[in-house]
């Protein structure tokens, strides 16, 4: 019985075709290409580069040109199917590292550095793909271009009103389905598997309603419970007392006390591996500047805190980047430490070892992020 147990576990889980009812076709299914997708960040995609990114096992060629134009084409030359991602960026265009075939922003082929035999060039075109950056990050519209126009990127007003939030972004990759992770960041009745940090505790389920493309929830919950959590939210000027909940689907968003909000965006790489960025947002507080000018004079230990927890937010791009009008996340940490008392300034070490196990750190944040990223972990 045992043994039998045993192999049953190690079977892999049904696909769509073979889904036996409609939980196991949850757990299958892809996400809808008609949407757009956050699938790297702004940052790491610089001049002159080119980058893998994968939406649901369909590889796709990003690259940006010398002059700074995003583009993203299907990764594989026509000629011998070499990825196009093992080539190089030629000015605007991509060329492969194999024959030297080169392809335009529109997909078209241009060029080759081999003989053509005295024949024209070869009228082929690669699939494009519509792509723009905003946010900080690069977003993808994997499915019907003509659809791309019509479909929205979501509107965060908190990044691009006339007083953007302090914010920060980090991602994490997990093996497991897009379905799981809605699953775990709308469940609140997990709070046992964060015993030790606690970022919320005593959820109860307040409300809930559903339609097609929206689920919404409320909890009465305490929120930012623990020791890391509270470095971060000032109990006493943030209702932390209850939280609200939306899969807006593809995409999730939280509100505390209309003071920290966090958007997650899902990229569903294949059945078994999902890329998650968690974009978190915090209403700005006094001046972060003006209180160091002054509290110093008064206490020199916040010098000290502030370069424990100074995180230099990513540079700003505009009404559209992260940080911009605003000091980014570091204003964010800034005004923790200005809340916290000196003995809890600095941010305490964290094994990782609830959620660590569970994921893999992705990259985009510098190494002074850490303490963001924990607040993640969790």
């Amino acid at each position: 019985m045992m043994r039998k147990a045993q192999e049953t576990s190690r079977q892999s889980p049904p696909t769509f075709a073979e889904a036996g009812n409609a939980r196991q076709k949850a757990r299958a299914a892809g996400l809808d290409p008609d949407r757009w997708y956050a699938v790297e960040y702004e940052s790491a995609v610089k001049k002159g580069q080119v980058k893998e990114v994968i939406f649901w096992n369909c590889s796709i060629a990003l690259f940006r040109g010398e002059d700074g134009g995003l583009a993203a084409v299907q990764n594989h030359c026509p000629h011998r199917q070499l990825k196009l991602t093992h080539g190089v960026v030629d000015r605007c265009h991509l060329r492969c590292a194999y024959h030297g075939w080169t392809f335009n922003r529109d997909g078209w082929l241009v060029d080759y550095s081999h003989d053509s035999f005295g024949k024209p060039l070869i009228k082929n075109q690669l699939r494009t793909y519509p792509v723009q950056a905003r946010y900080g990050l690069i977003w993808l519209f994997p499915g019907d271009p003509a659809v791309a126009r019509e479909r929205k990127i979501p509107e965060i007003l908190e990044l691009t009103g006339d007083h953007p939030w302090a914010n920060f972004t980090v991602d994490f990759t997990w093996r497991t389905h897009h379905s799981m992770v809605i699953d775990n960041i709308c469940d609140f009745a997990h709070a046992f598997l964060h015993r030790k940090y606690r970022p919320f505790i005593d959820a109860k389920l307040t409300h809930y309603e559903a339609d097609e493309d929206r689920v919404y929830l409320t909890y009465d919950a305490y929120m930012a419970a623990g020791r890391i959590s509270g470095i971060f939210v000032d109990r006493n000027r943030v209702n932390t007392r209850s939280i609200e909940l939306c899969y807006q689907y593809p995409y999730q968003w939280t509100n505390t006390g209309d003071s920290i909000k966090n958007w997650s965006f899902l990229l569903p790489i294949d059945e078994r591996t999902t890329r998650v960025f968690f974009s978190v947002l915090f209403r700005q507080c006094e001046d972060s500047a003006d209180f160091y000018k002054n509290a110093e004079v008064a206490d020199p230990n916040r010098a000290e805190h502030r370069q424990t927890l100074g995180v230099q937010a990513y540079p700003s791009g505009g009404r559209d980047g992260p940080g911009s009008g605003a000091t980014g996340l570091r204003t964010a940490l800034e005004c923790a430490a200005h809340r916290a008392q000196p003995r809890r300034a600095a941010v305490p070490a964290v094994d990782g070892a609830e959620m660590g196990r569970l994921s893999r750190p992705s990259g985009g944040i510098g190494p002074r992020c850490k303490a963001a990223k924990r607040v993640i972990e969790r």
